[in-house]
């Protein structure tokens, strides 16, 4: 079989690096899986000895309320339920494959010794640690690129979308929406924008970013847009729509060098290569998604 250019390759105890050519950290094992503080040991070997370090099962998360790893251990084919103990009481691991196999130790060493790369952005862009992970469930389709893990950014609270848009600028206003708008050319009669701009914080997605940093997710929340698609001209009998240029986006978060106070931040997506990235919205998921574009998250933010 010849190698497949797309993956890394390299050859770890007889199993093939799944993960892209380039990536940072440890090799992941072909049909390894990762989660937030579950991930293989940097000197993953397969051994029987040590078998609890993912050779003979797959780790898909570790919960305080067992009703918790029951929904998991229902939605996951083939799963099962470990107990591990700490001195703060019962966590309970949902694994598959070899039930024997599942060394309560190794499991246990996982929790404690292993954050993921999701948890490295999480950390690199607000300055700390995360307090935990949450589990989403999304039916028939993939919305984040294969990402086991996203890192939560803040949560939405407007985007700009349109067409023919060149300067965006804050008008000096309290309110969070006050955004002068202008075109990028003055005489383009089909330029136009609209702010979407219909969420609180408790029903905000997450914006959230991949953990190498090139790509931004939306995940969880209220995603549906469907009383905007007349304004953005999107056809009705498409289940899949383009919905125009993603402009701006606004999330609120807490970081570092604000002291952690909650603060909205904006940024305009292609502002030094003038590409921004499209929104696309899948219609009978009620989810959005971003395409294309050549920004990447670093700690500082959002850059181009």
């Amino acid at each position: 079989m010849k190698p497949n250019p797309e993956l890394c390759g390299a050859r770890i105890g007889g199993y093939t690096c799944s993960r892209l050519p380039g990536h940072k950290g440890p090799h992941l094992p072909q049909g390894a899986t990762m989660r937030t503080q579950s991930r293989l040991p940097r000197k993953w070997k397969p051994s029987k000895k040590n078998a609890g370090q993912g050779n003979l099962f797959d780790f898909h998360g570790a919960f305080k309320e067992k009703k918790d790893a029951e929904r998991k251990e229902r939605a996951t084919p083939g799963a099962f339920i470990k107990t591990v103990w700490f001195a703060s009481g019962p966590r309970y691991a949902v694994l598959t494959g070899d039930k024997k196999a599942a060394n309560p130790a190794a499991i246990k060493k996982y929790l404690k010794n292993n954050p993921s790369d999701a948890a490295d952005m999480y950390t690199k862009f607000h300055g700390r640690g995360p307090s935990g992970h949450k589990d989403l469930i999304i039916p028939e389709i993939d919305p984040y690129g294969s990402h086991p893990e996203i890192a939560h950014l803040g949560h939405l609270v407007l985007l700009i979308v349109g067409e023919g848009i060149g300067e965006i600028k804050p008008t000096g206003s309290s309110s969070r929406n006050a955004y002068e708008i202008f075109r990028q050319n003055d005489d383009d009669p089909d330029a136009w924008a609209v702010m979407l701009e219909k969420w609180t914080k408790k029903s905000a997605p997450s914006v959230a970013a991949s953990p190498d940093g090139h790509h931004l997710y939306f995940a969880g929340g209220d995603q549906d847009l469907e009383e905007y698609l007349d304004k953005m001209g999107a056809h009705p009998s498409k289940d899949v729509c383009d919905l125009g240029f993603c402009y701006m986006v606004v999330y609120d978060t807490q970081k570092k060098f604000d002291g952690y106070e909650s603060t909205d931040y904006y940024h305009k997506l292609g502002e030094e290569s003038d590409v921004p990235p499209r929104l696309i919205y899948y219609r009978k998921e009620k989810l959005f998604a971003l395409v294309g574009g050549e920004y990447t998250v670093k700690d500082v933010g959002i850059v181009n």
